[in-house]
């Protein structure tokens, strides 16, 4: 899938880490994967083995392309916090939940992921620092 540039590999390794060896991991692809570009405050460009655009799961900002002045005011700052969090080169820890149908892990041509930073999710991060909610 391509869209303004962004490529969306048809297939990703999956990476199994469970503390329960003889429990199946969460149904999804997890991976490792360096920050390529911050976009605002719940979406960015990541790089596994392509560029892939992510949302953020559990975490909607304010958006910083829009008409309200006010709201544009919190989302460059949501994403200007989140661009502190992962700087450009930083590695940071995706998992794709799926269900089977790729079409539900997608949205306006975003994959939808949890990230993490080191051990820290970077919705919660957005969220305690003030720059997203849980939920829209």
């Amino acid at each position: 899938m391509n869209h303004n540039g962004i490529f969306i590999p048809a297939c990703i390794a999956i990476i199994a880490a469970t503390a329960d060896a003889d429990a199946p991991p969460p149904r999804g692809i997890t991976t490792t994967a360096k920050v390529v570009r911050v976009l605002d405050g719940d979406t960015l460009d990541v790089a596994v083995t392509t560029i892939v655009r992510v949302r953020i799961k559990d975490c909607w900002a304010p958006e910083s392309r829009t008409k309200d002045l006010a709201e544009k005011v919190r989302g460059i700052a949501a994403r200007d916090n989140l661009k502190s969090l992962l700087p450009v080169d930083s590695t940071v820890t995706i998992h794709i939940p799926t269900t089977g149908r790729l079409m539900d892990s997608l949205t306006f041509e975003r994959v939808v992921a949890d990230v993490w930073k080191d051990s820290n999710k970077v919705a919660d991060l957005q969220i305690e620092a003030g720059h997203a909610r849980p939920s829209k």
